[in-house]
């Protein structure tokens, strides 16, 4: 029994082992996926109580079947029996202990396993849904042209979105994205500023934002705005930027195509001569442009407008009018407002203005926030209208003055019938003129045989006659006048005249009378107001085009009149005036005829598109009958449309020859007359305007300006040659002068002297002993005479010193040089070449009297204790030197008694082709440098390097 007890037992045993084994395992399979996450500590445990289970079966097995092959069975099953009784406990204890440990753990292992497996699907739904998210902002930084990028500052590397390689025109991940590939993406411009924003990113401190080119593969240019913020780590050291790029090219091309439409919209309007506003009806503030402020006498800054102010320029009879105009627009009866008012003038007089604008925008509830329009200056139209209106005023009361005298008297009648303005007629019933007063002739053209007994219907306008038969039935049917009423009459030359009728038909006489005022011009100007309204766009596009033509055509202008500013002689500037005409004009031929002295021809000095050897050689007769003689009569430009049926003149034969066609032709205006002409010429027809013809009068204008000042230049040449020789001729004869005076002083005076002095002597000979006294004041008037005498040489010396006569010039003035050393007590050093060459007649006194001079103001002004004379001789030259070691000339002390002298100085050089320079300092001394030529003269002095 123990055995069977022992076997079953170990049997069920094993059976249960297997079962929570194969359990366990099953569980692991099956749930391997949960299990893993604590498998080391449940297979430590479950491995415990297995070992310990198969350890005490085994050695159970051992002494049941392999101990009885040493002793007996019974005593093998007794061991095992004892080994199952005492010990089988503690190894259900053991495998109890570690069942019960590795449920535990199994059920703590699950329970972590269903924690982590939420945590799993949360993450997988996480990820899913930052999937998602990262898609959709990939699709909608493709549609707004928007990338983003990461810049990794630790390791230089860099992360671009699809659409950031896309912009930069490359396809999404085609590179590895590095700075070095970003930089060469940049524009070759732009890549100085890009590397100091990303030097200034790795310190720390990156711009909020910029706007860079990039260029593409395929070489397009693209404008970027790129956003970045840097990240930085607990230290405070940048490691990372993230950045966004924007493709704004098509914002900047749009935003320059506005600037531009803006630049052209100002310029029309300045064209056109409308002012404009802007309102904000929130603000009450007002915006206008400059030439809005300009019609109103205002500069660019001078006036700051407000709803208040607006309202202040306002007339005050016309701001109840303009206030109703204004409502009705704002609530909507009018699609805009057009008021024509009056406004105060920064001079304080009124000016007539016609004010258009209309709302522009809206708020959510409609509520008008902005208004814009323009202004325009009637002034003019709306004086003229006051004038036409005081005419028709007069008119009317003229006519029923003259009315009410043909009711006093029969005969008055007929008198006011023929001397009326107006026309007047009387009609028959069946629309015949019977009755026409003069000024149906005067007004139409037609004698009054022409119109008696004709219908009148026959002489109205295709368009008007069935307006004008009902207006007449209806009238005539309802018994009433016809009152201004407008119709258009045939003239005798086939034109049409708008006449304005009052008629009224007197069915008892048969007959209607009636009067007209012919109202063409009325007409035509409400026309042509009708015309500038309705093609108000038209006109500034053409006058776009007008103003780009005229600014070419002003710049060139301009070019011409500042290069005769500069200096360009006047051939050059006459030649470059028809080469600009012709050219800004788009024509084969340009010519500028000079008109000669006398008046009578004109000289072909400068042309395009004229055959070799006529310019400077064609002259042409001044008449008429000739283009160029009927412009130099014309104070306008003279537009010829067609030489070959031209009638106020006659085509010269070189224009016939050319088949020249038309053109323009222009005076050229001197200070007192016309200096000639100015033409250009087509030989194809061309829509020449009056602005072609003010563009080519300032260009003649240019030349007229440039031609005169070269004849002013001239005529002041030949002034100062002329001044330059009456100076010469001057000092030539003070020379004379100087020379009759000293000889007529030295002779006649001194001699005369020198024998009242011998007379002298005689007598105090003779009264020695007899009369002292008279002896005393004999020899006293005796040395008085010699003194006079010493003081008539030395003047004598001093006018024309004899020496210069007798010796020459170096010797002369050496003599004077040491005389005037030695009586100023100076040190005197003179350095003289052997000898000069021959000098022209007056040379040798010229630069005598230089020296003499320049010694004179050493001693009055330079307090000098040395002078030194220097004269030099060559072939062509001669060169003087005055130097003193005085305190030297102050710039500003050069006017006075010392600016005479120099001035002297330089005249007498002057008069030789010489010149005077002058060389000083405070406390340098003084030179005084002369230089002549010696060859002959030219008339015009040298200019010397001093």
């Amino acid at each position: 029994m123990i055995w069977e007890s022992v076997a079953f037992t170990t049997v069920l045993d094993l059976v249960i082992v297997t079962l929570a084994g194969a359990s366990l395992f099953v569980l692991y399979c099956h749930r391997a996926g949960l299990a893993r996450i604590g498998q080391s500590a449940l297979a430590a445990v479950l491995a415990v109580g297995a070992v310990t289970i198969g350890l005490f079966y085994f050695v159970e097995l051992v002494v049941v079947w392999v101990v009885p092959l040493w002793l007996s069975r019974s005593e093998a099953m007794a061991i095992a029996e004892a080994l199952h009784r005492n010990y089988s406990w503690l190894v259900m204890l053991v495998v109890s202990a570690a069942f019960g440990g590795g449920t535990y753990l199994v059920r703590k292992t699950f329970q972590r396993a269903q924690l982590l497996e939420g945590q799993v699907r949360r993450g997988r739904r996480s990820l899913g849904e930052h999937l998602e998210r990262s898609a959709a902002l990939a699709y909608a930084q493709r549609i707004a042209q928007v990338g983003n990028w990461n810049w990794d500052l630790r390791d230089d590397t860099a992360e671009w979105s699809d659409e950031h390689f896309r912009i930069f025109g490359y396809v999404p991940g085609e590179f590895e994205p590095t700075y070095q590939r970003f930089i060469g993406s940049v524009h070759p411009e732009d890549r100085e500023r890009l590397d100091t924003a990303s030097s200034a990113a790795r310190r720390g401190d990156v711009p909020s934002a910029l706007e860079y080119r990039v260029v593409r593969p395929d070489g397009s240019i693209r404008f970027i705005h790129s956003q970045a913020e840097v990240r930085t780590d607990p230290l405070g050291k940048p490691i990372r930027v993230f950045g966004i790029v924007d493709d704004i090219t098509e914002l900047r091309e749009a935003s320059e195509a506005v600037r531009q439409s803006e630049e052209q919209m100002q310029l029309a309007l300045r064209g056109a001569g409308l002012g404009a506003w802007d309102s904000n009806l929130r603000t009450d503030q007002v915006s206008c442009n400059d030439r809005f402020k300009e019609l109103l006498g205002y500069g660019a800054g001078e006036l700051a407008m407000d709803k208040r102010v607006w309202a202040e320029l306002i007339h005050p009879e016309d701001a109840q009018v303009v206030a109703e105009a204004v409502d009705a627009h704002r609530q909507g009866r009018t699609e805009q407002f057009a008021i024509e008012h009056r406004v105060r003038h920064k001079r304080g007089h009124w000016i007539w203005v016609l004010n258009r604008g209309r709302i522009v925008g809206r708020d959510a509830s409609g509520e008008p926030r902005r208004a814009a329009g323009t202004i325009l200056d009637i002034t003019a139209r709306k004086r003229a209208q006051e004038r036409v209106q005081e005419l028709n005023r007069n008119l009317e009361r003229r006519v029923a003055q003259r009315t009410a005298e043909a009711n006093a008297a029969r005969s008055e009648l007929q008198r006011v019938f023929d001397l009326s303005v107006d026309m007047i007629c009387v009609v028959t019933l069946d629309g015949r003129f019977q009755r026409v007063n003069p000024a149906f002739g005067r007004f139409l053209g037609y004698a009054k045989d022409d119109l008696i007994g004709v219908k009148y219907i026959d002489f109205v306008h295709a368009d008007d006659r069935e307006a004008t038969l009902v207006a007449v039935r209806e009238k005539v049917v309802a018994g009433e006048d016809i009152l201004n009423f407008e119709n258009r009459y045939r003239h005798k030359d086939g034109s049409y005249r708008w006449l304005m009728w009052n008629s009224r038909t007197v069915l008892g006489d048969g007959v209607a009378y009636g009067t007209a005022r012919d109202v063409t011009e009325q007409k035509l100007a409400a026309e042509e107001l009708l015309r500038h309204r309705d093609h108000l766009t038209e006109l500034v596009a053409e006058s776009t085009a007008e103003l780009r033509i005229a600014s070419a055509q002003q710049a060139a202008a301009a070019s011409l009149g500042e290069k005769a500013l500069g200096g360009m002689p006047a051939d050059e500037i006459v030649q470059e005036a028809v080469t600009v005409v012709a050219r800004e004009l788009g024509v084969e031929f340009s010519s500028l005829m000079e008109l000669l002295p006398g008046g009578e021809e004109l000289l072909l000095r400068a042309g395009v598109g004229h055959a070799d050897g006529l310019v400077g050689t064609l002259r042409v007769d001044v008449h008429r009958h000739s283009q160029a003689g009927y412009t130099l009569t014309s104070n306008d430009p003279v537009f010829v449309e067609d030489l070959r049926t031209e009638t106020r003149f006659e085509p010269s034969m070189l224009s016939l020859e050319r088949g020249l066609v038309c053109g323009i032709s222009v005076i050229i205006r001197g200070p007192q007359r016309p200096l000639g002409v100015l033409g250009v010429f087509s030989d194809e027809p061309l829509a020449l305007k009056r602005e072609d013809g003010d563009f080519v009068q300032s260009i003649a204008n240019v030349v007229g300006d440039a031609v005169a000042f070269r004849r002013a230049s001239d005529e002041a040449r030949e002034a100062a040659d002329a001044l330059r020789a009456l100076a010469a001729r001057l000092q030539d004869v003070r020379e004379e002068e100087r020379t009759f005076l000293a000889r007529e002083l030295h002779d006649e005076l001194g001699q005369s002297l020198t024998g009242v002095n011998i007379d002298l002597a005689w007598m105090a000979r003779k009264l020695a002993g007899r009369e002292p006294q008279l002896q005393e004041r004999a020899l006293a008037s005796m040395k008085l005479i010699g003194e006079t005498i010493g003081a008539v040489q030395r003047i004598s010396s001093d006018l024309r010193p004899p020496v210069l006569d007798d010796l020459g010039l170096l010797d002369a003035t050496r003599w004077y040089v040491e005389a005037f050393a030695r009586r100023n007590g100076l040190a005197a050093s003179i350095e003289l070449p052997a000898e000069v060459p021959d000098l022209a007649t007056g040379l040798a006194t010229a630069v005598f009297r230089v020296v003499q001079e320049a010694l004179t103001n050493v001693a009055r002004h330079a307090d000098a204790s040395e002078i030194r004379v220097v004269i030099e001789s060559s072939d062509d030259s001669l060169e003087v030197r005055v130097i003193d070691d005085g305190h030297g000339i102050a710039e500003e002390e050069t006017t006075g008694d010392l600016s005479l002298g120099l001035l002297g100085m330089k005249e007498r050089a002057a008069s030789f082709d010489g010149v005077v320079a002058v060389a000083s300092g405070r406390e340098a001394g003084t030179e005084v440098v002369l230089k002549v030529p010696l060859a002959a003269n030219t008339g015009r002095p040298r200019v010397w390097q001093t």
